[in-house]
């Protein structure tokens, strides 16, 4: 009974804190916001952690700054305190980047592979923090016939009339040449594959206090159409197929974003199913799980990590669910160097500051990971290692934009590659 009544006590005494700190601060008794010309205040306005009526907190009005400043639209963000005859008026000032890019898509690397384009990228469509992005690419290889087409659209629109949903929806078509050898004859056989694929998707945050921040949860639709057309050779090695699929995921989010650097963590896992009931030609579940932290060091440099898992049972279209190899995962070795239905990958990356400016860098990186046959046959002690060194330039003045170059050696493949692009590596 004593030990209730103290309980108690100490819970009535720290109330009595909380309120007796938070009346030192001075009411808000307006919030303004500048510099936004395209944004709408209604975007700013739902990140904050303060409102009119309530105290002037300069932790939750900081937390209120950064978490504008982490939805990617500025190059900075400031947040005044101007005295009034009722409180404070706090200011918020912002300096918005470009929103419209075009941009020329070119990649090639030492095994005569390449790919040109061009990419529109509408970020902050409407001024609602909608994007939008249209890619369209043809991609070949040196002394090779074969070739590939493609034509995407992406768009994403985060909070959805204010609220905590989200949504996300994919629409791709694809043509390409494809050779295959019939196992039987040992005659190649050439066809021309076309592929449309739609996806839908929606999440929702569950952090209560407005903020993109927190737990995400979701769930999507997808559907996938491949054709197959014979065009010369061994006839009859392939047929039309269906693959249509539901997915869930969640995952938790801290990732400050600074401009010219991240600072924070974020993991989370997603299951996508693919069966008969549905309308799928196949069984196929397929499971990702993955971790990544941004971590500041001294003297401006900063560590990234990130660890990728899939396993996978059965497949879309008979082809492994996993490939490892490229830019985008481990470097140092050519695209589709590895593949299979289980697949482990990590990759460290070390950023530091060159010429005295944050927003161009140098890294050096190591990645480790490899793909096996099937979930049965994951070994951990069985990894490929790309090492090598590259360089980033932030272009602050553009929404996600980071002209990247990585220069890699595969130890296991004794082999060198190069690699280009406009985004991070992860």
């Amino acid at each position: 009974m004593r030990s209730d009544w103290l309980k108690t006590g100490l819970g009535l005494t720290l109330l009595l804190l909380v309120a007796v700190c938070r009346a030192d601060y001075p009411p808000v008794s307006a919030i303004v916001f500048e510099g936004n010309e395209v944004t709408k205040e209604r975007v700013l306005r739902r990140e904050l952690l303060v409102h009119e009526g309530g105290p002037a907190d300069p932790q939750a009005i900081a937390d209120s700054r950064q978490a504008i400043m982490d939805l990617g639209l500025f190059r900075a963000v400031r947040i005044d305190q101007i005295p009034a005859d009722d409180g404070v008026t706090l200011v918020v000032t912002v300096d918005e980047k470009h929103y419209i890019l075009p941009l020329p898509r070119l990649e090639a690397d030492p095994d005569g592979d390449y790919a040109y384009g061009a990419e529109l990228r509408l970020d902050n469509l409407a001024g609602l923090n909608q994007r939008l992005r249209f890619l369209v690419e043809y991609e070949g290889a040196t002394g090779d016939d074969s070739d590939a087409r493609q034509l995407s659209m992406d768009y994403r629109y985060p909070r959805v009339g204010g609220s905590r949903n989200n949504l996300d929806v994919h629409a791709g078509l694809r043509q390409e040449e494809l050779e295959q050898t019939d196992d039987l004859t040992g005659l190649p056989g050439l066809y021309r594959v076309d592929a449309e694929a739609c996806r839908i998707g929606s999440s929702r945050w569950l952090n209560p206090y407005g903020i993109s921040q927190g737990w995400l949860v979701g769930a999507d639709l997808g559907l996938e159409r491949r054709e197959y057309r014979h065009l010369a050779g061994a006839p009859g090695l392939n047929e039309d197929g269906q693959v249509v699929e539901v997915g869930g995921r969640i995952l938790f989010s801290s990732v400050h974003d600074f401009g010219t650097y991240r600072d924070g963590q974020e993991y989370g896992a997603g299951l996508s199913v693919g069966a008969p009931v549905l309308g799928s030609d196949e069984d196929h579940l397929r499971t990702e799980l993955f971790w990544r932290t941004y971590s500041p060091l001294g003297g401006g440099g900063n560590l990234n990590q990130q660890l990728r898992i899939g396993l996978a049972n059965g497949s879309r279209f008979g082809e492994p669910a996993f490939q490892l190899g490229g830019g985008q995962s481990l470097r140092g070795y050519p695209s589709g160097y590895a593949d299979g239905n289980a697949s482990l990958l990590f990759n460290l990356e070390y950023h530091r500051p060159l010429f005295g400016t944050r927003s161009f860098k140098g890294v050096l990186f190591v990645d480790v990971g490899n793909v096996y046959d099937e979930v049965g046959d994951v070994d951990p002690t069985d990894l490929k290692t790309g090492l090598g060194f590259g360089f980033r330039w932030d272009l602050v003045w553009f929404v996600d934009v980071t002209l990247r170059a990585d220069f890699a050696y595969g130890v296991d493949a004794e082999d060198y590659h190069s690699y280009g692009g406009t985004d991070r590596s992860f």
